[in-house]
């Protein structure tokens, strides 16, 4: 069984979350998805072939995390299981 999976993605949108009575953000949502390069050579295709599709969405309440992604900056990510 392998132990780390790394994967690329992509932040495609940055939008306020949930916000309170006066409309004040206090969440902020990020929409992430697998990256894609149809040149064979690219680090991108690799990262591609081995995860053609995969989203991620997610909800931070941390304000301090706001900001840390950029709509079209990549990101690597690794899952590592819980013991």
């Amino acid at each position: 069984m392998v132990g780390t999976v790394r994967a690329k993605f992509q932040v495609w949108r940055v939008s306020p979350g949930s916000v309170d009575a006066e409309g004040n953000p206090y969440s902020e949502r990020v929409q992430l998805s697998a990256v894609y390069d149809p040149n064979p050579e690219s680090e991108n295709h690799r990262y591609w072939r081995a995860t053609p599709s995969a989203m991620v969405d997610m909800y931070i309440d941390n304000k301090e995390a706001f900001g840390a992604f950029e709509e079209g900056r990549q990101y690597t990510v690794v899952f590592t299981p819980v013991e």
